[in-house]
C-alpha cells in the first residue's frame, strides 16, 4: 500500500512578505525607543539647566539681601553687579566726629571679637561716597583692629583715625567687608571677592559656565518700596533655559 507524504513549508513570496513586515515593525520600534530616549535626554538637560539656574540665582539673591544700603552699582554694560556685604550691625552710643578719635562705643552687637578685614559704615546715602574711600566718609578707610564687649556694650577700635561724614538719625551702624562682584562674561557667571577697594579683581570663582547672555538692572528705592535688583540670563546645554529673578534690597541707611 502506497502512502502519500505531504510536505509543508513557506513559499518565497510568503517569506518576502514576512521579512518586509518584520522590517517595518523593527523600524517603528527603533523610532519609538529613540524618541523616548531623546525625550528623556532633553528632559534631563532641561532639569539640569533649571537646577543650575536656580542655584546660581539663589546664591546671588542671598548675598544681595545682605548688601549695604546704597552700595549696589552696575557696570556700563549692565553685565556686572557690585555691592558691599554686611555681616552685622547695631546702634552706636558715641561716634568719631573728628580725625583724631578712632573708638566707637555701641550697644552689644553679638560679636565677641572683631571679624577679619571688617570696616564700619554709618549712614551710607550715595554710591559714590561709599566706594570713594575718603576721610571723612560714610565707611571707614581703616579696618577694625579690636572689639571688646561686655554684657551690654561694645568698644570698637579702628586701626587708624577716621571721621564719619555724618551721623545716622537712628544711630545705626553696619559691620561691612570687602566688595563682591558678579560678572557675566565669556559664557560664564563669575564671582569676584577679596580685591578690597582697589578695583583690580584678580582670578574669579566660576559659578556657572553655560551662560549664553545676561544682564542686571536696578529699580531705585522710593518712599513706598525698597530698591529691586533684577537679573536675567540664558543658560545653554542641549537646550535653553531662561532665568529671571528679582531681589528686594534694603534702602534704610
Amino acid at each position: 500500500m502506497n502512502t502519500l507524504s505531504t510536505q509543508k513549508g513557506f513559499t518565497l513570496v510568503e517569506l518576502v512578505i514576512v521579512i518586509v513586515i518584520a522590517g517595518i515593525l523593527a523600524v517603528g520600534s527603533v523610532q519609538f525607543v529613540g524618541q523616548a530616549t531623546q525625550g528623556y535626554s532633553d528632559a534631563a538637560d532641561r532639569q539640569q539647566l533649571a537646577t543650575i539656574g536656580w542655584i546660581a540665582s539663589e546664591k546671588i539673591t542671598r548675598e544681595l539681601r545682605n548688601a549695604l544700603p546704597n552700595s549696589i552699582r552696575l557696570s556700563a554694560s549692565d553685565t556686572c553687579i557690585e555691592f558691599i556685604p554686611v555681616i552685622g550691625g547695631s546702634h552706636y552710643k558715641t561716634l568719631p566726629t573728628s580725625l583724631a578719635p578712632r573708638t566707637i562705643s555701641a550697644i552689644a552687637s553679638g560679636f565677641s571679637s572683631a571679624p577679619a578685614n571688617t570696616r564700619i559704615a554709618v549712614y551710607p546715602t550715595a554710591v559714590g561716597a561709599v566706594y570713594g574711600q575718603s576721610n571723612p566718609g560714610p565707611i571707614s578707610t581703616s579696618i577694625i583692629s579690636s572689639l571688646s564687649t561686655t554684657s551690654s556694650l561694645d568698644t570698637i577700635t579702628l586701626a587708624g583715625d577716621f571721621e564719619f561724614i555724618s551721623e545716622s538719625p537712628e544711630r545705626r551702624f553696619y559691620f561691612t567687608q570687602d566688595p563682591i562682584t558678579y560678572c557675566i562674561s565669556g559664557g560664564r557667571l563669575n564671582r569676584y571677592s577679596g580685591y578690597g577697594f582697589s578695583g583690580t579683581k584678580g582670578t574669579p570663582q566660576i559659578i556657572v559656565d553655560k551662560v549664553q547672555s545676561g544682564t542686571f538692572s536696578i529699580a531705585p528705592a522710593t518712599l513706598t518700596r525698597n530698591a529691586v535688583v533684577a537679573m536675567h540670563f540664558e543658560l545653554v546645554g542641549g537646550t535653553t533655559h531662561i532665568v529671571d529673578q528679582e531681589v528686594q534690597i534694603r534702602n534704610v541707611p
